[in-house]
Order: structure tokens, then sequence, then C-alpha cells
């Protein structure tokens, strides 16, 4: 996992943590609540009610809501397509089709791959500031969830078909516009 060995973000015993953790899930919240725990000082993440301002509460259960959706999302669909179920999902047993994972694949698309990836980004990059810099991560926290925001909107705005149509438009220009070229650069016969 990249974030667990961003620079000057974690020490040793803490990369260790979040490497240790059994999930990728478990491995992105133990790294946002290491992050939050020095950056406010807390001993345990579970003193966050009474030592953080709401504010900051509230920034912590955003961020931590993120990870069980847009992440999680993403990484049930990285493990089955990791173990060769990308046509056929099956239970954790391995004993049956899952049918709601199925139906969760089939809604992927390319749009939506790359908002969660740019989501991912940007949460890494939020949890960075959270170890590194709490004046950083105070001054650039809504800067990054509009980020998001506009990552989650521009999908559920645009959607894919609209998308799909953009991209095929720009790509017969492009081969009209190089079709144009050739014919500009050909001598007379």
């Amino acid at each position: 996992m990249k974030l667990a060995n961003e620079h000057h973000a974690f020490n040793q015993d803490e990369t260790n943590q979040i490497i240790g953790a059994r999930t990728l899930e478990s491995k992105w919240i133990t790294a946002l609540n290491i992050g939050y725990c020095k950056a406010f000082g807390l001993l345990d993440i579970r003193d966050r009610a009474t030592q953080m301002s709401r504010d900051d509460n509230e920034k912590y259960e955003r961020m931590l809501s993120l990870i069980q959706t847009q992440l999680n999302v993403a990484i049930l669909i990285r493990n089955k397509i990791t173990h060769g179920q990308w046509r056929h999902p099956l239970n954790s047993q391995n004993t049956a089709l899952n049918p709601n994972t199925k139906i969760i694949m089939e809604q992927e698309n390319y749009l939506l791959i790359r908002s969660r990836a740019n989501i991912f980004e940007a949460m890494t990059e939020l949890i960075h500031y959270l170890c590194v810099s709490e004046a950083t991560y105070k001054r650039d926290y809504d800067k990054y969830i509009l980020q998001i925001d506009r990552y989650m909107y521009t999908y559920d705005k645009q959607g894919y078909e609209s998308f799909k149509r953009k991209m095929v438009d720009k790509y017969k220009r492009g081969q009209l516009k190089k079709q144009r070229n050739k014919e500009e650069l050909e001598p007379p016969q």
C-alpha cells in the first residue's frame, strides 16, 4: 500500500500497523486513525469525540465514510478481478455465485473507475497532510473534499453514456483532422 510508505508520514511502527492490517479497507482506516491521532495529539482514536472539535470530528467521519463507500467498492471489485472472478464473482466461501457483486461489477466503467482513482489520490494527500502538517491539512481539507465531491458529481451528472459519446466524437474529430493533415502533406499528382 503506497500510502503506508508516504515520505515522512509514518514511522516504522506505524507503517507496520498499516501493512499488518488484515484487509485493504482496514489498512486505509488504520492510516486515517494514525493520521488523526498524530495531528490532534490523541493516544487513541476513540478519544476523538471528547478531544477534538465537532468540525474535526465531522471531517473524520466524512473521510471514514469515503473509505467505507467509495474505496470499499473499488477494493471489492479489485479483489474479485485479482482472484479471476471478473465474469462470475463468487461468495466469500467460493461456493456459489454472488449476484449482488455481479451487479456492482456490471455497473463499472472507465469514468467510474477514473473517478474512484482520483478519490484515492485525494484521500492519500489528505492522510499524508494529517501526518505531516496539521496546519496544511486544515488549510487544504476543503479543497480536497471539493475535488472529491466534484469527481463524484461529474460521474453522477455526466453519466457514462454522455461521456462515451463525447469520447467517440473526440476520436472522430481526431481522425478527420489526421486525414486532412495527411491530404495536405501529400504532393499533388
